[in-house]
């Protein structure tokens, strides 16, 4: 007679953390996503993979949905219907200390704690010493500006950090997700409200982790756009196209519309 063998929650924890050892795809496969069992969606049957070593822009019109990509991605949403896989693991079932090592988020929005700049890009973990707090603060060229800090990476923050200016904030984020050695990148490029030095330093630090890490970008300027390996163009919920930069430029669609919006 055949029994079924329940895993306990260790075992079944063992399980899933060995999967998700490294980053190697992820699987969106039709994907829908409603914030009420009776309001519309806003998200219909999204489906794309990632590989690793992949550049994926999101592309659309403010309100189209690439922004509740990301926060389902990031489990700020749930209850979403569809499967999303990471390592062939369900997102649903990946622990969120899990979640956080794997996918590095860059967003728009940034938290800083009163606490000195080192511990901001450092969080505490052990495996980020003053080394890897250094190094990671000139991979994003963050060192710029914090060398000109009294007391450098001791120079004290303020609530929020509010001591510095919302470039510098974003950079000390962008420092924090590369110190933690994360193998997907999931950023907003957006850089409103920056001071042109400290945009110019941003941009460099986006150009260089698309060069080395995996990465889904929400993207505003065709320099990262033109240069991803598949460009989705999100229109009302809908992957309305998908291709590279030359590929959709052809199609004389919404994304050749697109263009003209965006940033030169």
């Amino acid at each position: 007679e055949k029994t079924d063998v329940a895993f306990t929650d260790t075992e079944l924890q063992n399980e899933i953390s060995r999967k998700l050892g490294g980053f190697e795809n992820l699987i969106f496969e039709n994907v829908c996503f409603r914030y009420a069992p009776d309001s519309p969606y806003v998200l219909k049957g999204i489906t794309f993979e990632v590989n690793k070593g992949d550049k994926i822009a999101i592309v659309g019109t403010t309100g189209s949905g690439k922004s509740t990509i990301i926060r389902i991605l990031t489990r700020t949403y749930v209850n979403y219907e569809g499967s999303i896989r990471i390592n062939g693991v369900e997102l649903s079932s990946i622990p969120r200390g899990e979640l956080q090592r794997l996918i590095a988020m860059m967003q728009q929005e940034t938290y800083l704690f009163e606490e000195k700049v080192g511990f901001n890009i450092s969080l505490g973990r052990e495996s980020v010493g003053s080394l890897e707090v250094e190094e990671a603060a000139r991979y994003v060229y963050a060192n710029k500006f914090i060398e000109q800090l009294p007391g450098k990476f001791d120079f004290q923050l303020l609530e929020n950090g509010k001591n510095l200016s919302e470039g510098q904030a974003r950079l000390i984020v962008f420092a924090r997700a590369i110190a933690g050695k994360s193998d997907l990148f999931v950023l907003d490029e957006a850089t409103s409200s920056v001071d042109s030095f400290t945009e110019n330093l941003i941009q460099k630090a986006i150009g260089r982790i698309f060069e080395d890490k995996t990465v889904i970008v929400i993207a505003h300027r065709l320099s990262t756009i033109r240069y991803s390996t598949n460009i989705l163009v999100i229109s009302n919920g809908f992957i309305a196209e998908r291709g590279n930069h030359t590929e959709l430029v052809s199609l004389n669609g919404i994304y050749a519309q697109l263009l003209q919006t965006l940033e030169k």
